[in-house]
C-alpha cells in the first residue's frame, strides 16, 4: 500500500483510492454518502481538501496509511532576520513546509497559510507577539494552531501571560537547535511521544 504524502492541499479520487487500498469508486461512494467532505470542479472531477481527508482519515482510525514524512506547515514570526533564516534553513531539511515572517503582519498570513504550528517571537517591531498569539487562537480557522514562543525574555509573568494567551510552549533564547527540533516534533506528533 502506497502511503498517501499530505504536501499538497487537494487530493483526487484516485489518489486518496490508492492511498487508502481501496477503489476509487468506494472513495466517490463515500463522498455521495456524506462519509467524506469533497467538491466538484467546473469539470465536473472530483476533489478533497486536506483538512477533509485527515477528518476522515482520523475519524476511522487509518493514521497509518498517512506517511510520517507529510510536510507540516510552520509559520515562523520572527525580526531577526538571521534568526528567521536559520531557523527556516534547518526545519526544511527536516521536510517541514516554512512560510516567514518578520512583522506583526504575520497573523494575517497565519490564517491564508493555516500552519500547524507558529514559532513567535514576542518583541516585534510593528506589533505585540501577545496579540499575534491571541489573534490566532481565538480565528476559529487556526485555533488548534500550536505556537511555541522563542525570545529572549524570561520574564515569569510574561511567559505566564503567553500561556494564558493560547501558547503551548515557550523557548528562551538562546536555546539549541537540538532542543528547537525536539519541542517541535513533540507539538506536531503528540502520537508518538
Amino acid at each position: 500500500m502506497k502511503k498517501l504524502e499530505l504536501n499538497k492541499s487537494v487530493f483526487t479520487t484516485h489518489e486518496v483510492a490508492k492511498a487508502l487500498n481501496v477503489f476509487t469508486n468506494t472513495v466517490i461512494y463515500w463522498m455521495n454518502n456524506g462519509k467524506l467532505n469533497g467538491y466538484r470542479t467546473p469539470g465536473g472531477h472530483r476533489r478533497i481538501l486536506k483538512e477533509d481527508l485527515l477528518k476522515f482519515i482520523k475519524e476511522n482510525k487509518l493514521e497509518t496509511c498517512v506517511s510520517q514524512s507529510a510536510s507540516r506547515k510552520i509559520l515562523i514570526v520572527e525580526d531577526d532576520i538571521d534568526a528567521m533564516n536559520l531557523y527556516s534553513s534547518i526545519l526544511e531539511k527536516e521536510n517541514y513546509d516554512i512560510k516567514k515572517s518578520y512583522s506583526g503582519f504575520a497573523a494575517g498570513i497565519a490564517i491564508d497559510f493555516k500552519p500547524d504550528l507558529v514559532l513567535l517571537d514576542i518583541m516585534l517591531p510593528d506589533f505585540d507577539g501577545y496579540k499575534i498569539c491571541n489573534f490566532i487562537k481565538k480565528s476559529a480557522e487556526t485555533a488548534s494552531t500550536k505556537i511555541m514562543v522563542i525570545s529572549a525574555i524570561c520574564d515569569t509573568r510574561k511567559i505566564r501571560k503567553m500561556f494564558t494567551l493560547g501558547a503551548d510552549e515557550y523557548l528562551v533564547k538562546p536555546f539549541s537547535i537540538v532542543e528547537l527540533k525536539q519541542k517541535i516534533f513533540t507539538l506536531l506528533h503528540p502520537s508518538e511521544n
